[in-house]
């Protein structure tokens, strides 16, 4: 692993780990692990789970948040909440008495609703920090029998309730809406906003339900890092491979028309909301029948076999990644299969490019006369054409770094867009801060771009949605 600093996000599990392995007393049952929600501790007679997540200030109802999430993260061991402490840092330049009350009603009214008694924590402002961050700690008793992410079986049926990607979509429709409702209608994410007014993020209940069946062997809630994440660490806890189709996640359309303007790929979404199950084959009427009411209950694959198309894991969330295109100066487009074939609305993306004062290099290691014959056949303005007379071609990034230096734009002022692994190896190669692939799929693996968009138009709108928020 580099030296560097880690990019924000979660912390690998390979860093933590290496500074834990303490011989823990005989009555935790289940401590610090890769993909487990809650630790597990017997005390007395009973078991408890107990876990800890922080929510930033800049989520909306933070306090609410703190509060949910944590619930989640016990009810998925098969505990009932019921004790809670919360860890209040706030930014001195969020310091406002009416704020601050706000987050600690928030945390007191949403432990009433939950049943859950609230017993103590901190609260202070704290030099050094951009953002108010609550760091909630939920104690909640076992039912029945604790349940572990690492229970899943070989054979077991996996499960997903409700939709990838629900809390990144609130979030992000918080952020872009007008611009969004201003490309797409005032109509476009309707069954995003009917879902985000209800009680959409809590599913501890669900996770009871789950739980009191006998079959249900795993549980685990989808956070960072989305469905992807969540089902990456559910196969690593449990020791097992996983055949999941990737087509079968269910995604609502408000969040699918979001991540496809923005780059995003909705199974890499923040995803609190959702939960995965695993259970065994005969189980499933029964589990069915528990969680009849509750929210959408989709069947997605198996446990302990390796699916054809596997779904990509997702260390950093997706989130992460929303708005990067802002602060661009050039971009550097492939020519064939990117922009020539015909693909309807390339030339007009140049167009609104270069009116926002975007730089346009065509890149391509065709020759040059081929070139010139495409990109007037298709009516493509540009700014650069860089071909392989010039010298170099890809995959090495040569002739991308060669680009910039003719429009004298800075390398992290850039971004490219390509359509195929070897524009995705060129970009690498030269460092490109903003590598977009368009395409049906998102590539898989390490080589797997910074933004990915299903065609032109939407990279045209998320262009549109970036250079508006950079001008705001």
């Amino acid at each position: 692993m580099s030296s560097g600093r880690l990019p924000p996000g979660k912390v690998p599990w390979e860093v933590v780990a290496r500074h834990l392995g303490d011989q823990l007393p005989d009555q935790v049952l289940l401590g610090p692990a890769a993909g487990e929600d809650a630790a597990l501790v017997r005390l007395g007679d009973e078991t408890w789970a107990i876990a800890s997540d922080p929510i930033s200030f800049g989520a909306p109802d933070a306090g609410r948040l703190a509060v949910i999430v944590n619930a989640n993260d016990v009810a998925v061991r098969g505990a009932r909440p019921r004790f809670f402490l919360a860890v209040i840092l706030i930014a001195p330049a969020e310091a406002e008495p009416s704020q601050i009350g706000k987050v600690l009603d928030d945390v007191r009214t949403t432990c009433r609703d939950l049943d859950v008694a609230l017993l103590g924590g901190h609260t202070e402002v704290t030099p050094g920090i951009d953002h108010s961050i609550v760091v909630g700690t939920m104690l909640g008793r076992v039912q029945a029998r604790p349940i572990r992410t690492g229970d899943l079986e070989p054979g077991d049926r996996i499960g997903l309730l409700g939709s990838a990607g629900l809390e990144g979509s609130a979030i992000l429709l918080d952020r872009f809406r007008d611009r969004l409702e201003a490309l797409h209608g005032r109509d476009a994410f309707a069954d995003l906003d009917r879902l985000l007014h209800e009680d959409w993020l809590l599913v501890a209940p669900a996770a009871l339900a789950a739980a009191a069946c006998p079959g249900v062997h795993s549980l685990h809630d989808v956070t960072e890092g989305g469905v992807g994440e969540a089902l990456h660490e559910l196969g690593r806890a449990s020791g097992l491979e996983l055949d999941v189709d990737p087509d079968r996640i269910p995604v609502l359309e408000g969040t699918r028309r979001l991540c496809a303007d923005l780059g995003l790929d909705p199974l890499g979404l923040i995803g609190s909301g959702a939960l995965l199950l695993g259970c065994q084959e005969e189980s499933v009427p029964e589990v069915e029948r528990r969680l009849e009411g509750q929210r959408r209950l989709t069947w997605i694959g198996r446990a302990g076999h390796r699916g054809t198309r596997p779904v990509a894991r997702f260390e950093r969330d997706e989130l992460l990644a929303a708005g990067r295109l802002e602060g661009t100066r050039a971009v550097l487009f492939d020519l064939d299969g990117t922009l020539a074939e015909p693909i309807p609305g390339a030339s007009e993306l140049l167009t609104e490019l270069r009116e926002a004062g975007i730089a346009v290099a065509i890149v391509t290691s065709d020759e040059r006369r081929d070139a010139r014959a495409l990109v007037e056949r298709f009516g493509l303005p540009h700014d650069l054409l860089v071909t392989g007379d010039d010298g170099s071609r890809k995959p090495p990034g040569a002739p991308l770094l060669m680009a910039l230096g003719r429009l004298g734009v800075p390398l992290t002022d850039s971004a490219s867009v390509g359509h195929s692994v070897h524009d995705l190896h060129a970009a690498r190669a030269a460092g490109i801060p903003r590598i977009c692939h368009v395409g049906r799929h998102r590539p898989p693996g390490p080589e797997r771009p910074h933004l990915w968009f299903p065609d032109l138009a939407c990279l045209r709108r998320g262009f549109a949605l970036t250079c508006s928020a950079s001008r705001s």
